[in-house]
């Protein structure tokens, strides 16, 4: 983000500025809310999976990261995107909860996979899943 040097598209300095603050959210939707408390959107209508991570917000510098991954063939920015979710899930985790038995990637269309050449999906879930 600096134009400095840094694993995977982010130096230290900008993965403290950028990741390492986390944000409180709501246990079910991830959007940004007191502490521990669910939202009232999820309280009025809740939706249907009981919980959600987020790792950043989708905005500077993040998004800029996304999207040269999914659609710029930035593959080598797919350890810094993991690593970053993998911390908010370690950090997020419940009191006895039981690490995900299964990792899967949403699958491309066949055109989808020729036009970008990679499954940005398989990309992160086989990093994760080794985590």
């Amino acid at each position: 983000m600096c134009a400095q040097w840094g694993r995977g598209g982010l130096c230290a300095d900008c993965q403290g500025r950028f990741a390492d603050t986390p944000v409180a959210r709501c246990p079910r939707c991830a959007l940004p809310q007191a502490a521990g408390a669910v939202c009232g959107a999820c309280l009025r209508s809740p939706p249907p999976f009981d919980r959600c991570v987020a790792a950043v917000d989708y905005g500077f510098p993040w998004d800029r990261l996304i999207t040269g991954f999914k659609f710029n063939g930035h593959t080598e920015w797919a350890t810094l995107l993991t690593d970053v979710l993998g911390q908010a899930l370690a950090r997020e985790a419940q009191p006895g909860e039981v690490p995900a038995a299964l990792v899967l990637p949403v699958p491309l269309s066949p055109a989808r996979l020729r036009e970008r050449g990679y499954n940005q999906a398989w990309e992160l879930a086989r990093r994760l899943a080794a985590q």
